[in-house]
């Protein structure tokens, strides 16, 4: 009894960071919205000569934009990066909801509900494809990055064989993905189980 008393409380305070956690993106969300119609429509140039941070692995380059970015091309680059940023947003929010919706059985003392062991199949397909566009926006963001600011300027020309763009993927979403579909079989098993004590009793 002390347990389950444990374990709703906990639930109710998880679900309440979560609901926390979704107005904070959600703003966050809006803020870069509202930078993004700025740098459109009311303040074109206000990206014109500002300085701009390649990565390079681990190494981290600045430029100043002007000097390497044709005209226009860095708004692009921000705007590209905004939605990815809105994108990222989006789905942190999302996937809060469905949070949400896993703890709320638990908080009325009902672990094993269906719905959450669907919640969780749900958050592991929602993280598979989530994940994916991240990182396919990642490897976007990097690509226009390398080709816009034609890295090989930023060295010594002559002491240059090559200069070559290798994007890198991280596949940890995948890992996590799998934890979820984990859980949602547990809770699946254990929701099996407590409608066999049901049907007994």
């Amino acid at each position: 009894m002390e347990k389950m008393k444990k374990m709703k409380k906990a639930a109710g305070e998880l679900a309440q960071l979560a609901k926390i956690g979704e107005v904070m993106w959600f703003g966050a969300g809006c803020l870069m919205v509202l930078a993004a119609l700025n740098v459109c429509f009311f303040e074109p140039n206000i990206l014109s000569g500002e300085p701009v941070t390649l990565s390079l692995g681990s190494v981290k380059v600045d430029v100043w934009g002007a000097d390497f970015l044709p005209p226009g091309l860095s708004k692009v680059n921000f705007l590209v990066r905004a939605l990815m940023f809105c994108v990222l947003c989006f789905l942190v929010i999302y996937a809060a909801k469905i949070a949400r919706k896993i703890l709320l059985p638990m908080k009325e003392g009902l672990p094993f509900d269906e719905s959450v062991y669907k919640n969780f199949r749900k958050l592991g397909v929602f993280t598979l494809i989530g994940g994916g566009l991240i990182s396919a926006g990642r490897v976007l963001i990097d690509t226009m990055s390398y080709r816009a600011y034609e890295v090989q300027n930023l060295f010594i020309r002559d002491k240059i064989i090559e200069c070559r763009l290798e994007p890198r993927i991280d596949l940890g979403f995948i890992l996590i993905a799998l934890v979820f579909f984990l859980m949602s079989y547990i809770f699946r098993y254990g929701a099996e189980l407590q409608k066999q004590s049901d049907e007994t009793l």
